[in-house]
């Protein structure tokens, strides 16, 4: 049987894993996750001329080409929330395959005709300055104005920063343009870049090739005008403020954050993505839950031997401890103790502790 994912919580994954054993047994591996991952940052800009009738509304959106920008605002903001990439309300909790499901539906909506997409490198040496020097060598323009989008890149690039937030980052860049004569365009471009977070919470950027994709698109006013009425009732209307609102990521909330958010309940922090560093193992027999359990670690432990109290918490190196804590708790809060039961645990006791471990 396939991995069949439970539900994600804050940097925990949690999974259900059932895989044949023989014709009676199967085991089932509760997964909990907890490493750092790769980021993804968004801004949301808009170049050139808007000619929106700013009391237009419902079928005029479509059917008016001046109003065409906010037709677009609006297009790419369906697809958006349609992949669950929301920027604004997820923060750098938005993932990666949402961001690239966002891009296939974009490059898939009727009104949209693919122009170009373009995939170039940077030779970045570290410095900041550099760094815009190489994205206005390598991108490719649609009506101008380079030097706002080097810009709105790094201005991506934060000047203090979590920890836990060292690594992989994708800078994502949703740029409409708005030409005179009603043309419009849309391009989301993404680089991805390393991003080192110092001692001191400083970020800087070291000696890499930083890979920058590029998909354009431009509104087929036809369609737009042709199908008026049902894009009316089908997408919600998105000026160009809401669109740029929506699509820029906030300052981050960091992993920490996310941790103490889900101690208290917040449905903030149910989203995540991450590898394998805690298993429980739990076998089936003839429909009888007997319940044999290991547990084991796998990565790297930061944790500080001498950690206590909210350090074990508030400091994301200790987290791997965080994440054990949570899961004695739960255990016995449970009467899910499995030392002591030995194969006396029952099944409802494991039902209760996997419930209220993803639940919290």
């Amino acid at each position: 049987m396939p991995l069949s994912k439970i539900g994600r919580i804050g940097r925990f994954e949690v999974e259900l894993r059932v895989s044949s054993k023989e014709p009676r047994w199967n085991e089932v591996e509760f997964v909990i996750s907890l490493e750092s991952r790769s980021v993804i940052s968004s801004k949301g800009i808009f170049i050139g001329v808007d000619n929106t009738d700013p009391n237009a509304s419902g079928t005029a959106i479509y059917r008016d080409p001046r109003n065409h920008a906010t037709a677009a605002a609006s297009a790419i903001g369906f697809s958006s929330k349609q992949s669950n990439f929301r920027p604004k309300e997820q923060g750098l909790d938005a993932t990666h395959r949402n961001y690239e499901t966002f891009l296939e539906k974009t490059a898939r909506f009727p009104g949209f005709e693919v122009m170009r997409r373009e995939t170039r490198y940077l030779e970045l040496t570290g410095d900041l300055e550099q760094f815009k020097e190489e994205i206005l060598a390598n991108y490719i323009p649609t009506l101008g104005k380079v030097e706002v989008v080097a810009s709105a890149f790094v201005e991506q690039i934060p000047e203090s920063a979590e920890p836990e937030s060292s690594g992989d980052w994708t800078l994502v860049l949703v740029t409409i343009y708005g030409h005179e004569s009603n043309r419009v365009f849309v391009d989301i471009s993404s680089i991805d870049i390393e991003v080192s977070v110092n001692g001191d919470g400083s970020v800087s950027l070291q000696k890499q090739t930083a890979r920058m994709t590029q998909h354009i698109v431009q509104v087929i006013s036809h369609f737009f005008i042709a199908n008026a009425d049902m894009l009316s009732h089908r997408l919600p209307t998105e000026n160009i403020e809401t669109f740029k609102d929506e699509f820029t990521t906030p300052n981050s909330r960091g992993h920490s954050q996310l941790l103490k958010d889900w101690l208290f309940g917040s449905n903030y922090a149910c989203k995540s993505e991450s590898p394998l560093v805690h298993r429980l193992v739990a076998i089936l027999a003839h429909g009888q839950l007997i319940v044999s359990s290991k547990a084991i670690f796998s990565g790297v432990d930061n944790s500080d031997p001498n950690a206590s109290g909210p350090a074990t918490f508030r400091d994301p190196r200790n987290h791997a401890t965080a994440a054990a804590s949570i899961i004695e708790l739960v255990s016995k809060q449970t009467d899910f103790k499995l030392k002591e039961q030995g194969l006396d645990a029952t099944a409802w006791e494991y039902q209760a502790f996997f419930q209220r471990l993803t639940w919290l």
